[in-house]
């Protein structure tokens, strides 16, 4: 229902596929919002990614682009094949190969572009899935531009403004990966076309759902109600959004998992919309230095503040960096001391990202224990999924993970899923879709991203010698108007 919209400054994210608005149109006169221009271009994404799905289908493309090869060279390629320059659509969304790329890069040579860090390797006497992996990356200037970078048309940042925060950016991430055949995961015997078909119908679902479980988690969010209120089963009209300011709330879970499971998953919220980063230089000892410093207190960081230490090699495993607490900082030389360590940051664009529930309390007051209403701490510094009960956030503002979907499933909550929660400081209330009637109570939802996008590309095997072989008939293809009109 709703375009995932990523950790950025932003007022709300205002569109809805729902409402089937085609366009947003400007009034002479009146205030223009961040809002407003961001679902112009959403309504055009979607009408263009739709489009797109509706004529190719769900995947596809022309010629031989994403094509596999497992002999692309002269001498024997061991445990690692081509992936095929151009373009490939999947439900919609425009994968681009810029040139042939490994799939490895083995021996040097030049690797797909988003290479994922630990991804698995090729063995032999097993079959694979290979598969393509697609979706939207919110970056900023820290994420993106180098020292060198604002000597390029192409950085994010002006150097005639002096090199300040402006827009920022979204790409289209895609990871060719492969997935070992098991017994709960099959493909068939013979790889022809009818085959392929006949199991995309029966088993490609089973495939995608353990890579995104379509159960990750509902969440509900309302301004508190007071201690005393006597019908708990109505949202009561005192309830308020105490906050001085409208911010943009981001509930975003950072350990996945099963809420039963032993290791519980846990959970992080901003109220800048995980929007607050600071570039950084590992320095000795465990510690870093800013690269910059920050504009007002608004956007600073102070002792007992959870930082969470990222990279580009982060981003592109899909998984959370660890989180740390701010022990020092020096104003002069921008020193940050930490309880943790980033001696192990090691990709490009290190950040530091805040998170907003460590000012209140330091890790040892609260871990394991509900202070004030708010959830416990966990032992990754971050706070524990509690499943059925409110827990506080700040300024009233208290949110609930239901215990199970519809049907019955537990919930899997997935690294990086997200929901975002406006606060508003005219109606001292948060803007949340609420059921009909008197209680007008909240509604649980899905997380607002981020979302993947799948296709098969082939199977492969490795041979005793590590040689791939390969089949490429789950890749589809489709000629152009030009090809149909000119056989």
């Amino acid at each position: 229902m709703r375009r995932a919209v990523m950790k950025g400054d932003f007022s709300r994210d205002s569109f809805n596929r729902l409402r089937h608005y085609t366009r947003v149109l400007q009034q002479q006169g009146r205030v223009e919002l961040d809002s407003d221009g961001n679902e112009r271009q959403a309504i055009q994404l979607h009408y263009l990614r739709s489009l797109a799905m509706h004529v190719i289908g769900p995947r596809g493309g022309p010629g031989d682009s994403f094509k596999l090869n497992g002999t692309p060279v002269a001498r024997p390629l061991k445990g690692d094949f081509l992936i095929g320059k151009g373009a490939y659509y999947v439900d919609g969304w425009l994968c681009e190969n810029d040139a042939d790329v490994y799939f490895a890069g083995l021996d040097g040579r030049t690797r797909q572009p988003w290479w994922r860090p630990g991804a698995e390797m090729l063995k032999p006497n097993l079959r694979y899935l290979v598969y393509l992996d697609a979706w939207e990356r919110h970056v900023g200037s820290a994420e993106v531009d180098d020292d060198d970078a604002l000597a390029s048309p192409s950085a994010l940042r002006e150097v005639a403004l002096g090199g300040p925060d402006t827009a920022t950016r979204a790409q289209v991430v895609w990871q060719v990966k492969v997935a070992p055949e098991d017994p709960d995961h099959t493909f068939p015997v013979q790889i022809d076309k009818p085959s392929w078909a006949t199991w995309m119908t029966e088993h490609w679902d089973v495939w995608q759902e353990a890579w995104q479980p379509s159960g990750r988690g509902q969440l509900k969010a309302r301004a508190a109600s007071p201690p005393a209120a006597s019908q708990p089963c109505i949202v009561s009209p005192e309830s308020r959004y105490r906050g001085l300011e409208n911010q943009l709330y981001r509930i975003e879970i950072h350990r996945g998992g099963l809420a039963n499971d032993a290791q519980t998953p846990t959970f992080v919220w901003s109220r800048e919309n995980g929007s607050v980063i600071f570039p950084i230089e590992p320095g000795s000892n465990g510690s870093a230095s800013l690269v910059e410093g920050w504009r007002d207190a608004r956007f600073d960081l102070a002792i007992n503040d959870v930082v969470e230490l990222s990279d580009e090699t982060t981003a592109l495993s899909g998984r959370a960096g660890p989180l740390l607490r701010v022990t020092g900082v020096d104003p002069d030389s921008w020193a940050i001391s930490f309880e943790g360590s980033v001696a192990d940051i090691e990709g490009p664009h290190p950040i530091l990202r805040r998170w907003d529930h460590g000012r209140r309390r330091s890790t040892a007051a609260a871990l394991g224990k509900h202070v004030d209403g708010r959830p416990k701490t966990a032992d990754d510094r971050a706070l524990l999924v509690e499943e059925g009960r409110w827990l506080a956030i700040e300024d009233g503002i208290e949110i609930w993970f239901e215990p199970a979907d519809a049907a019955g499933a537990p919930q899997h909550y997935r690294s990086g899923d997200y929901w975002l929660v406006p606060a508003r400081t005219a109606t001292g209330n948060i803007l949340w879709p609420r059921g009909p009637g008197q209680g007008q109570l909240p509604l649980a939802q899905p997380p607002h991203g981020v979302e993947h996008h799948y296709a098969p590309l082939g199977v492969a095997t490795i041979d005793v010698n590590g040689l791939v072989n390969l089949s490429d008939e789950p890749r589809l293809t489709f000629k152009s108007l030009v090809e149909l009109s000119n056989p």
